[in-house]
């Protein structure tokens, strides 16, 4: 029975925590906090070598996943400022046809409204 609720909250921990490792490898950068997965890490790997030296296989197993998911978001958060970067370089892109557009949109409806203007003037 004790190892049921160990693998029950294990697996819940798991379940929730493999989706962002998932996508961390898949986008090739970690969206985590660099000192928190670095703390997560050593805690995680401590806790494994406690559960090691109590024989308790379930509480092993979570701490040596946990350490290793920590460890690839920490492997991945120093190139986040350079992913940065490049997005926001990539956005300044994207931009520059919508401020091109506003301002011809802007200028089209000065001379919409001049035109207006000039016909109730009778020019």
């Amino acid at each position: 029975m004790d190892y049921t609720i160990g693998i029950i909250g294990a697996a819940l921990i798991l379940i929730a925590w493999v989706p962002m490792t998932a996508r961390t490898i898949r986008e090739r950068r970690s969206h985590a906090d660099a000192f928190l997965e670095l703390l997560i890490c050593v805690g995680s790997s401590a806790l494994a070598l406690y559960a090691y030296l109590k024989a308790d296989i379930v509480f092993l197993a979570l701490n040596l996943v946990a350490a290793t998911m920590a460890l690839i978001n920490l492997y991945y958060t120093p190139h986040r400022t350079h992913m940065l970067e490049e997005d926001v370089e990539e956005l300044r892109e994207d931009i520059k046809p919508v401020r091109h557009n506003y301002h011809h949109d802007h200028q089209d409806k000065k001379r919409a409204g001049r035109a207006r203007k000039n016909k109730k003037r009778g020019h």
